[in-house]
């Protein structure tokens, strides 16, 4: 799974996307909320500088942000803090 950014309300809500979902996945509301248009966190030139790529159904910009894997296989994503 990747670091994503879904829009729920008009405004930008951390969450995560799996590939073969073709979805992104939020939590809002105490209900998970999923949406085919969301941003997925980027690291273009593997530094510092970080940016939201758009993205929708099966695809993961390159360079997305991988948070980690689940029993080697899936990737997670991480807690995303939003300032």
């Amino acid at each position: 799974m990747y670091v994503a950014r879904i829009q729920v309300n008009s405004k930008p809500t951390p969450g995560k996307m799996a590939p073969s979902y073709a979805v992104g996945y939020t939590g809002y509301g105490g209900k998970e909320i999923k949406k085919s248009e969301y941003e997925i966190l980027t690291n273009p030139r593997w530094k510092s500088h970080l940016e939201w790529k758009k993205s929708s159904r099966y695809t993961v910009p390159t360079n997305a942000v991988v948070g980690g894997y689940d029993t080697g296989i899936s990737k997670l994503a991480p807690p995303v803090l939003y300032q």
